[in-house]
């Protein structure tokens, strides 16, 4: 599969991609177009190797613009990011979104993996069907306020809040004083901040499991997972755990997934090949 890392512009891509249709006499190529490093690096080991990657010049909003651009309007050309909070049908044509809320939690969603970090890494006293599940819950208030902020444009800035010090040696988080930083990072009045976060806990306790895989963001639940799960004595750390699921998950994981699904959909309708 080739692949580019992408440090150009929008106007640069369009003429690179504009560039690889028009040489494609047999209109047989897939061109596939990603949010980042991560995305290259999945699409690298479950999709097929002929497919040509493509990191956006600007995240989730470069591929929007670029799928959406009338140069490159192609049905060779399509585009895979996170779900985040999106409906599918809020989405352009061509643009296909992990089954989880980000990639980390469609790994996630596997049994395998997931039992794979437990029996490797994990030391607490949760079983193999708790660990993980018990961390999206706890963070589920937080993951409630961050749909929220992105949904409304509450302009929090979660970047600057941070909560790995704030989980115990049992995993437990401190979710109080987690909405005490958060507050912090609320521009907007405190006493609007301290309605929202009620309704955040309100809306928490009645998430199932299922509703957590939705809303959970990928770099909290690495972070959170990075802490928890210990490679010798020191903690596994968000990097860790992120490389653990990309060695863990395997193409054959990921041909039972909606994602694959879809895309086989797609490319039996125009005759290419996104995947096996």
């Amino acid at each position: 599969m080739d692949s580019i890392r992408s440090n150009q512009t929008k106007e640069d891509m369009i003429t690179t991609i504009r560039m690889e249709l028009s040489n494609d006499i047999s209109c047989s190529k897939g061109i596939l177009l990603v949010e980042g490093t991560d995305d290259v690096k999945f699409v690298r080991k479950v999709f097929n190797s002929n497919v040509i990657c493509y990191e956006s010049f600007s995240g989730k909003v470069g591929l929007r613009e670029l799928l959406e651009s009338p140069e490159i309007v192609d049905e060779r050309v399509i585009a895979v990011r996170d779900r985040d909070y999106s409906e599918e049908d809020e989405l352009p044509q061509r643009m296909f979104v992990y089954d989880a809320c980000c990639l980390e939690l469609m790994m996630l969603q596997c049994k395998e993996v997931v039992d794979g970090l437990y029996f490797t890494y994990y030391r607490g006293n949760l079983s193999k069907e708790e660990y993980a599940l018990n961390a999206m819950r706890n963070l589920a208030p937080y993951s409630i306020m961050r749909m929220k902020n992105e949904k409304n444009g509450l302009e929090m800035n979660f970047s600057s809040i941070g909560f790995g010090n704030l989980i115990s040696d049992e995993g437990e988080l401190d979710i109080e004083a987690l909405s005490e930083r958060m507050k912090n990072a609320f521009v907007n009045n405190t006493d609007r901040f301290d309605q929202l976060w009620e309704m955040c806990k309100t809306e928490a306790a009645d998430l199932d499991d299922g509703d957590l895989f939705k809303i959970t963001n990928g770099h909290d639940i690495c972070l959170y997972l990075g802490i928890i799960l210990k490679s010798g004595k020191n903690s596994l750390g968000e990097k860790g755990v992120r490389d653990a699921l990309f060695n863990s998950y395997r193409k054959s994981d990921f041909s039972h997934s909606y994602l694959y699904s879809a895309l086989r959909t797609y490319q039996v309708k125009h005759r290419l090949v996104y995947v096996d």
